[in-house]
């Protein structure tokens, strides 16, 4: 049988336990000299939550999961070792009391779908800037909320010069202007 003090001590220590676990939690409205040490580091979100049926859309492989959302670089970007089968949204929220908490949230194409980093959106293969091209639009992440125009003229040129069937197209359509000056000359 437990006395007093071992009652009070076994309760002091249920506490302090207690504490430590919440304090993660627990939004203090002073600050103390050691809760920014605590609370600064990361907090991150589970990435590649994908829907039931992602990986038969990647013909039954495993997805890699290598994408990694950093602090302060939010936005949409493509999965580049998937294939942009796969994209990711992140975001560094600096409001959640003294913690900084990295959101990573994964998304999957439609089968037949990648992600096309040049217009943010799920198109076919022959319409999208080839996936290891995504990388040069990544820079359009930082125009999301600015008053100015999302893309640019060049940005638009650079997609189109970066699409395979677009360059196919053009490259026919100069071929079809030669043939037809020649022909009528």
């Amino acid at each position: 049988m437990m006395n007093i003090d071992s009652k009070l001590i076994v309760w002091f220590v249920v506490c302090w336990i207690y504490l430590i676990i919440s304090i993660e939690s627990f939004e203090f409205e002073q600050q103390s000299p050691w809760l920014p040490l605590i609370k600064q580091r990361p907090k991150r979100t589970a990435p590649y939550k994908l829907p039931a049926g992602a990986k038969e859309i990647n013909l039954n492989q495993d997805f890699k999961m290598t994408f990694k959302c950093e602090k302060d670089n939010d936005g949409f970007f493509a999965d580049i070792d998937n294939d942009c089968k796969i994209f990711h949204r992140c975001h560094t929220d600096h409001n959640a009391g003294n913690r900084i908490e990295v959101q990573h949230y994964s998304f999957i194409c439609g089968e037949g779908l990648v992600f096309d980093q040049s217009t943010y959106s799920c198109t076919r293969v022959d319409d999208a800037i080839p996936c290891d091209a995504s990388e040069m639009f990544f820079n359009l992440n930082d125009r999301i909320g600015s008053d100015g125009p999302f893309l640019t003229e060049a940005d638009i040129e650079r997609a189109k010069a970066a699409r395979p069937e677009y360059r196919r197209r053009r490259r026919r359509r100069g071929r079809n202007r030669r043939s037809h000056r020649r022909h009528h000359q």
